[in-house]
């Protein structure tokens, strides 16, 4: 199971960048479309249900099913949604797409590790995936600043 998710300050930012056209998550999504139909797999992989007819497998539709996004308390809501949906899926994952605002990117993913009741609720989820081990996946490693070269001594 993969979601994509983007996690912003307010709901309307979040999701005018996760359905942006020209955005990183729709761009994602459309190239995945792409890759499928010239698989085998075909658009199979983005059905929701085996008899949906071919048509009704839009880039709309896949990505309306397919990336949350919102408030840390909005996403944190629709991930528990999803678990309730689909059952305990023990590792929450989460990969950062192409960054066409750099600092929204890295936001997200800050908003996601820290943000207090989200971040909670999110470690609640992935305890009671596993129970019976323990899963470390919250919270996520700080974001590492960029790699700053040591000087050589030469100028």
């Amino acid at each position: 199971m993969a979601k994509s998710v983007f996690v912003a300050k307010d709901a309307a930012t979040a999701k005018a960048y996760a359905t942006d056209p020209d955005g990183p998550y729709v761009y994602y999504y459309r190239s995945a479309i792409h890759q499928a139909e010239d698989a085998a797999a075909g658009i199979e992989l983005f059905k929701t249900r085996r008899d949906q007819p071919d048509d009704e497998v839009t880039l709309e539709s896949i990505c309306d099913k397919l990336i949350i996004h919102g408030t840390p308390e909005s996403v944190a809501d629709q991930l528990l949604a999803f678990q309730e949906d689909v059952g305990s899926f023990g590792t929450l994952l989460y990969a950062g797409k192409d960054w066409k605002d750099r600092e929204l990117g890295r936001r997200s993913m800050i908003l996601m590790a820290e943000q207090g009741h989200a971040a909670r609720q999110c470690r609640d989820l992935a305890i009671r995936a596993d129970s019976r081990r323990v899963v470390r996946t919250w919270p996520l490693a700080p974001i590492a600043s960029p790699i700053r070269r040591r000087s050589t001594g030469r100028s």
